[in-house]
């Protein structure tokens, strides 16, 4: 089983880290889809229903990939990783994140 090096929407061109267009489209639907109140696991099921792969050995995707890609900073365009997320965008989604796993 093969690991990604980088996370999902990049890849390494040219000894840089670049924005994969087709991908990029998809980590911006996986926030948009969450901030409109879809599950971890809603969205895997709706990335495995379009066909997406999540990387080239095959494995379909799970709630724990959708949230780490909800919770990685580097689609802020942190270390060395150009923004795909805007700022606003990311902050919503993790704000709801914090409420819907916070016991009251």
């Amino acid at each position: 089983m093969s690991n990604r090096y980088v996370a999902f929407g990049y890849e390494i061109t040219g000894g840089k880290i670049a924005v994969i267009e087709s991908e990029k489209k998809m980590v911006e639907n996986i926030f948009s889809m969450y901030i409109n109140q879809k599950s971890f696991s809603e969205i895997a099921e709706r990335m495995n229903f379009a066909g997406i792969p999540y990387n080239n050995d095959g494995r379909n995707w799970n709630k724990n990939m959708i949230k780490r890609i909800i919770e990685n900073r580097k689609y802020l365009g942190e270390d060395g990783y150009p923004a795909i997320i805007a700022k606003e965008t990311f902050e919503c989604a993790n704000r709801l994140k914090m409420k819907k796993h916070t016991i009251p």
